[in-house]
């Protein structure tokens, strides 16, 4: 049985289609990577906290991830601008922090480990990250 030679399109037709799938997945890509501080406010606390439960480290804020979150969110929310707190925000690493609380194992937390990255969110050695 013969066979039929596959007949590919010029390369001039295909670059500009591939060109515009690039540039789609580049934008929505993008698009995802940001992360308003009041959203990171609200992630990281909600990260850390359910590390500290699921680590058995609560006592601190009161031995209940609810007084865990009032503590961390009490601290964080308004924070962004504050020269002393949070002087440049930077959401890249938000995200990246936010997702270092996920990763943490319990005996990196029980041995004073935190996600490094989340000493980049606020930038000129700022103090907004996670107590």
């Amino acid at each position: 049985m013969p066979t039929t030679p596959l007949v590919r399109a010029p390369l001039v037709v295909r670059a500009p289609l591939v060109r515009t799938a690039f540039a789609v997945f580049v934008a929505l890509n993008s698009a995802g990577c940001a992360m308003s501080y009041e959203n990171y406010a609200n992630d990281v606390g909600a990260a850390s906290c359910t590390k500290f439960s699921e680590c058995d480290m609560l006592d601190f804020f009161g031995g209940t991830e609810d007084s865990c979150l009032n503590y961390q969110q009490a601290y964080l929310q308004g924070a962004e601008g504050d020269t002393n707190v949070c002087p440049n925000y930077d959401s890249k690493s938000a995200k990246d922090c936010v997702t270092g609380w996920e990763d943490l194992t319990c005996s990196q937390l029980q041995d004073g480990q935190t996600p490094a990255v989340c000493d980049s969110v606020c930038s000129a050695g700022s103090t907004a990250t996670v107590q």
